[in-house]
């Protein structure tokens, strides 16, 4: 059966002793579960908007490194960068996050997100580390604004069954 991730409408006193038992009041509530579940705010395990310039020429440049938490209970991480790029430039920033990583490719000014499997990144307290890489062009003023990596919502495949 379908996965329904929904807002409930369920007034609050459908659902108590003494008031009858309707089906469709459980499955609203198993609804708002759902929908609460997979539309929680995601758990930032790293941000750092402190902004780094990119070195003029092209090669990694370490710029971050720290430790951090991932929950054992994620299955994916998902990390976005943003870049500030003037014309003809482009630029990288790699995330190794445990024994895993994720590269973002930055053609243009703005924010480009990835995501890698925690089967691969490891879970528990991992390090992380966090570099950037000109890739072409040699503008001294572009810079990256932000790195941030986060558990990513949970699938619908994997919320409760609302007949079960």
């Amino acid at each position: 059966m379908a996965k329904f991730s929904n807002v409930s409408t369920t007034a609050l006193g459908s659902i108590v002793i003494g008031a009858p038992v309707m089906l469709d009041d459980f499955r609203a509530a198993f609804e708002q579960l759902n929908w609460s579940h997979g539309e929680r705010v995601c758990t930032s395990i790293f941000a750092d908007g402190a902004g780094d310039t990119l070195p003029v020429s092209s090669g990694w440049t370490e710029v971050r490194r720290a430790r951090v938490y991932v929950d054992t209970e994620a299955i994916t991480i998902d990390v976005t960068s943003t870049v500030t790029l003037t014309a003809a430039n482009t630029a990288s920033v790699r995330v190794t996050i445990g024994a895993g990583a994720v590269t973002n490719a930055h053609a243009a000014t703005g924010s480009v997100t990835g995501s890698v499997a925690t089967g691969t990144t490891g879970t528990g307290w991992v390090d992380l580390l966090v570099e950037i890489n000109h890739t072409a062009g040699a503008a001294t003023a572009d810079r990256v604004m932000f790195v941030g990596a986060q558990h990513a919502r949970i699938n619908a495949s994997a919320m409760p069954d609302p007949t079960g």
